[in-house]
């Protein structure tokens, strides 16, 4: 590990001692997010009527921007060639959503089961607490194919290994004076693959402008956990733990308009608004947990993310 490091540590700065130009850009991205199953996560039952009273897509309705970090590096040989990485992250949703009774005659549920019809279970309160998290980075190989800044229209294609990280988690409570039972479940979507980039830019002194777009295709390695406790009263105790793990191929289309000003051709502030979709991703929303089975995994939730980027790009040299 200590050869490999000074390995690594030697060649970097070969690349940086031979770089020709050096593009820092770093910025703030706030995002939303779209798409949240219809799935029923509780259920309120007066005498023997039964309805849906939380909805996933209820999760979603507030706490919608949250911001994010968006920053990358490229450094390039050549006025052509060169290496990119890019980061985009930081990025975190939460929601908590209850409904409670004074009164005696509703009880609450817990979608818990697969299978129809789902367990009830009686209890004056229901809270449900949602995050999702997601992360996301590419190291790119880089192709000026016409120059950009000096000319009305620059064009640059990218291209490499990409990674991305969404979690989301559903913590859910039923409780009552004498009763206190919970459910949760964790899903990691981790998708290795490959992304291609696309820039076309336009220059007209001293404004920048221009669209971009990348394509990806991901190995989605998927692992859920879930989780039922009851811990009141002890007598009844009952816990389930189940944990599950599969894999299927994704795909990412995402794309974006950015209008900036050039300063000094070597400093430039770049706004952005644009949307990434997801697709084939499993998520902790869609999956009812107590007859966990993998082959029971739904994934064939397509995400939709969209938001602003703001950033200030600088050529060091």
């Amino acid at each position: 590990m200590k050869r490999f490091l000074i390995t690594s540590l030697l060649a970097c700065s070969g690349i940086f001692a031979e770089a020709k130009l050096l593009e820092l850009e770093a910025g703030i991205t706030p995002w939303a997010r779209q798409n949240l199953p219809q799935t029923t996560l509780a259920y309120q039952t007066v005498a023997t009527t039964t309805t849906p009273v939380i909805i996933a897509t209820d999760l979603a309705k507030i706490n919608q921007w949250v911001p994010g970090l968006f920053a990358r590096i490229a450094v390039l040989p050549t006025d052509e060639y060169g290496i990119e990485a890019r980061y985009l992250g930081l990025l975190q949703w939460n929601r908590v959503y209850a409904i409670s009774t004074t009164g005696t005659s509703p009880t609450y549920s817990l979608a818990v089961t697969n299978v129809s019809p789902i367990t009830f279970t009686g209890a004056s309160q229901v809270i449900e607490d949602y995050k999702m998290r997601y992360e996301s980075g590419d190291l790119l190989f880089l192709w000026n194919i016409s120059p950009l800044y000096d000319q009305f229209f620059g064009v640059r294609g990218l291209l490499g290994p990409s990674y991305i990280f969404l979690e989301d988690k559903l913590d859910q409570t039923i409780s009552s004076l004498t009763f206190l039972k919970e459910y949760n479940i964790k899903s990691t979507n981790n998708l290795v693959g490959l992304r291609a980039y696309g820039e076309w830019i336009g220059t007209p002194e001293p404004f920048i402008w221009g669209v971009r777009g990348s394509f990806g295709v991901y190995g989605d390695i998927y692992r859920q956990v879930s989780t039922i406790s009851q811990s009141i009263p002890v007598s009844a105790t009952a816990n389930y733990r189940f944990v599950a793990s599969t894999a299927w191929a994704s795909t990412l289309f995402q794309g974006e308009v950015f209008l900036g000003i050039n300063l000094f051709n070597s400093l430039r502030i770049k706004g952005a608004f644009g949307g990434e979709w997801l697709n084939y991703i499993g998520s902790a929303v869609s999956q009812p947990g107590r007859g966990f089975q993998t082959g029971s995994i739904y994934h064939k939730n397509h995400f939709l993310f969209y938001g602003a980027n703001i950033s200030v790009e600088w050529d060091l040299f």
